[in-house]
This record gives structure tokens, C-alpha cells and sequence, in this order.
């Protein structure tokens, strides 16, 4: 039964940040050069709030990925009385793209691509994915935002 559904399927999609790239780590360097070393003792508290922030912002309206980090830098900073100078507003979207993959991820990537067909289903913005798509070392078959 199994051999017969493996023969059967042509196509794998995947979540991008946490799956493919190391959401965590990027997450961690970005709040350290977004609110600098007043944040380093305060990075796990950080990375906890951003997830309950970002669904509060996301369940608000639609708004592109960008704005969505955006909105949840300015309020991470209020939430912890941190300093968000005006030049690092759009941080967190400029930095995103420069996060990078797990470390077995490009390798993995490139055998699965010999065999199947490969999609990123994700709530990004298509232009922070394709600077995060470069990191990967192939090219998606299809892209769903």
C-alpha cells in the first residue's frame, strides 16, 4: 500500500520559515540589531511575544508581510519599553531575507527536486521570497502567498 501511494505522488510542498530556513536563529539576530543589546537578555521573551503579536496582527486585516513585520517590530518595542529608532522601522523586513537554511536543507532540497516537484506555501510577500529563495539552491516549482 505504501510503495503504490510513493509511486503516486508527484508533488511536495513545504512552509518556509521554521521548515526550511532557521526562523529562530534569523528571529534572534534580527531583534538584536533591531533593538541592540538592550535585547539580548530578552531574546526568548522576544521570540514569544512575536508569535502571539504577529497572529494579533495578522487576525486584524489583510496587510502584505512586510507591513505585518512592521507593525510587529513597533509593537514589540512598545510592548518592552525598547528603543525602535526611526531607521530601523523596516528592519525586520530587510533582514528577513538574509536568514538562512537549516543546515541538511539545501541538500535535501536538491535530491527531492530530482524526484518530485516542490512548492513553498507561505504567508510571505513574494518579493522577501525570492531574496530567501536564493539561500535554498533551487528553484521552486510553484510558490502559493
Amino acid at each position: 500500500m505504501l510503495t503504490n501511494l510513493r509511486s503516486r505522488v508527484t508533488t511536495l510542498t513545504f512552509d518556509c520559515y521554521g521548515t526550511l530556513i532557521d526562523w529562530r536563529t534569523g528571529l534572534r539576530a534580527s531583534f538584536l540589531k533591531l533593538f541592540g543589546p538592550s535585547a539580548e537578555d530578552r531574546l526568548d521573551e522576544l521570540c514569544s511575544a512575536y508569535e502571539s503579536i504577529e497572529a494579533e496582527v495578522e487576525a486584524e486585516t489583510f496587510r502584505s508581510y512586510r507591513d505585518v513585520l512592521i507593525r510587529v517590530s513597533a509593537r514589540l518595542a512598545e510592548r518592552f519599553g525598547l528603543d525602535l529608532p526611526a531607521e530601523n522601522h523596516d528592519l525586520l523586513p530587510r533582514v528577513l531575507p538574509t536568514w538562512t537554511p537549516f543546515d541538511d536543507t539545501c541538500d535535501a532540497l536538491r535530491r527531492l527536486k530530482q524526484r518530485y516537484r516542490l512548492g513553498v506555501l507561505s504567508n510571505i510577500d513574494r518579493d522577501l521570497f525570492a531574496l530567501t529563495e536564493q539561500h535554498l539552491g533551487i528553484k521552486f516549482d510553484f510558490l502559493v502567498c
